[in-house]
């Protein structure tokens, strides 16, 4: 069995989607999808923080990444 140290978690995220342009920024109960997600992986007891990363491009993305001092990468 791998330990979960070995693991990687990413959530890959956009803003430029065809069918629902800013979906992951539109507001929702109080806040916006993108950052719903980072919460529920930020408050897990299971995934390291420092296995955790974000796959983003977009300038509000990066950001949001920026706020809660989480990993990310620029995507192409």
């Amino acid at each position: 069995m791998k330990n979960i140290n070995d693991i990687c978690f990413i959530i890959q995220a956009r803003t430029q989607s065809t069918r629902v342009p800013n979906k992951m920024l539109k507001k929702f109960a109080d806040s916006n999808l993108f950052e719903i997600a980072i919460n529920k992986i930020l408050k897990s007891s299971f995934i390291p923080k420092n296995s955790f990363y974000l796959s983003v491009m977009d300038d509000e993305l990066i950001q949001i990444a920026k706020k809660y001092n989480v990993n990310y990468f620029i995507r192409s």
